[in-house]
């Protein structure tokens, strides 16, 4: 074989069939050197660097190149083997929870569908209950508002019949009381002595019945026809001026009868006092003694208190209702529903009650408004608890009171201010005569003093002459 059949035979078996060998200074690509320089350069460029340019180089490290692949693949193989075995079991696990939640799923839906006909069966008894309750509810509501009219019409008809029967029976009361003057109050005690000159009086009451300085009395006629029962019977006032012992005390007269005078054994009586008791009141109104026009409240607390009695209800002059729990100091202000008059409150004493209606101001008139409305509550707490009612006046009577302040005012009138004529008796069981008044006036304010107009003669004075003046 020649050199040059060699020659083809390896460019044959290389795969190389250019025409030329080429050089190595030669690496055009129609040559086979130029062909295998590109193939080693192709396979550096694609699958890294080869250690040596040349062919059996370049084959070599193909061959460890497939070889080192089919290692890798082997190994992948493997792990795909290990992945698919793994997703194998993890497939039939949630394969398993897939069908332990599809049995769940039908066993729930099973339920909700029971559940659903159950309810709807329930609900349909429901409604059925609830429809039969409101046709019931209806025809009670029928009924109801039907009875609440009856009713409220009987109500009406009955709290109008109760109001009449009030009425009628605080009338009868009255008409009771101005025919009968019953009186259960018995005296507190007797006159014993009477000094009519020196204006004093004893009595049979001291220390030992805890009598207190200041305690005023009423004097009654020996022949009364009851304590208490009404201003006619009281002839005089008494004020306890000096304890002596224990059942003596002087009291100075405040007021009396000139025609008929204090005298030994007439009966003296307050309703603020009594022998080891503590008597209580009640008060709604303005409190004014002297009719002045100056409310009074303070002087009649110490009144009450300088006797030993106390208040247990009051309306102060702002319309607020107090309840003392130690009068006079101690108070609370009394709410609607809260504790009443006590069943022991001797007297309601009313006051003044001014009207609403004459009320100049708005505020005036609210607190006017106020005291009406605790006047009708006291009035009906006193009628269930059988307190007696009493005016104000009639109380100042019973108690012996009198203004101190002796000045006329012109226009007022139930002042006891204006003197009376006559004279006073000089001792007890005088006999009384002609005591008026002869009617007659001091010369000195008679007419014939009284000063009368001069005349002018029309000149004047010297000074003021025209001409003359200096």
């Amino acid at each position: 074989m020649t050199f040059s059949d060699q020659i083809n035979y390896f460019k044959a078996a290389a795969g190389f069939n250019q025409p030329d060998v080429g050089d190595p200074d030669q690496n055009a690509a129609n040559t086979v050197i130029g062909a295998i320089s590109i193939a080693v350069g192709k396979v550096n460029s694609d699958h890294g660097p080869v250690p040596t340019p040349t062919l059996a180089a370049t084959i070599e490290f193909l061959s460890q190149r497939v070889t080192d692949l089919k290692t890798s693949e082997a190994d992948l193989q493997t792990q795909l083997a290990t992945r698919n075995t793994e997703l194998a079991a993890l497939r039939g696990q949630y394969q398993q929870q897939v069908d332990q939640h599809q049995g769940a799923r039908r066993s729930a839906e099973t339920d909700l569908a029971n559940l659903r006909d159950t309810t709807k069966e329930q609900l349909d008894a429901r409604q059925k209950q609830i429809e039969d309750l409101a046709r019931n509810l209806s025809d009670v509501q029928i009924e109801f508002d039907e009875a609440t009219a009856t009713w409220t019409a009987e109500r009406k008809k009955y709290v109008a019949d109760g109001e009449q029967l009030v009425i009628q029976v605080d009338d009868l009361r009255k008409k009771l009381k101005d025919a009968t003057r019953v009186s259960f109050e018995r005296p507190d005690g007797l006159v014993r002595w009477v000094d009519n000159t020196a204006g004093l009086v004893w009595i049979n009451l001291g220390s030992q019945d805890r009598l207190r300085l200041r305690t005023t009395f009423s004097v009654y006629r020996k022949a009364h026809h009851g304590v208490a029962r009404g201003a006619e019977d009281i002839k005089g006032q008494i004020e306890v001026t000096r304890i002596i012992d224990n059942h003596t005390a002087e009291a100075r007269i405040l007021d009396h009868d000139i025609y008929d005078p204090i005298s030994r054994n007439d009966p003296v009586y307050t309703p603020l006092w009594s022998p080891g008791r503590t008597e209580s009141f009640a008060v709604v109104g303005l409190v004014d003694l002297d009719q002045d026009g100056v409310l009074d409240r303070d002087q009649f607390h110490d009144i009450v208190s300088d006797a030993g009695a106390r208040l247990n209800h009051e309306v102060l002059d702002d319309g607020t209702r107090v309840r003392y729990e130690g009068f006079p100091d101690k108070f609370i202000n009394w709410t609607e529903g809260g504790p009443t008059m006590d069943s022991d409150t001797k007297y309601l004493i009313l006051a003044d009650i001014p009207d609403p209606a004459l009320a100049l101001r708005e505020e005036d008139k609210t607190i006017r408004e106020a005291i009406s409305a605790h006047l009708l509550a006291m009035q009906n707490e006193a009628r269930l608890k059988g307190i007696e009612e009493i005016r104000l006046s009639d109380f100042l009577e019973h108690i012996g009171y009198r203004p101190q302040r002796r000045l006329y005012i012109p226009g007022l009138v139930d002042r006891p201010f204006n003197l009376r004529q006559g004279a006073a008796s000089v001792g007890t069981n005088e006999v009384v005569g002609d005591r008026s008044a002869a009617g007659a006036v001091s010369g000195v304010y008679g007419r014939s003093k009284r000063l009368k107009p001069q005349t002018s003669a029309g000149q004047t004075s010297n000074l003021f002459r025209g001409g003359s003046a200096q």
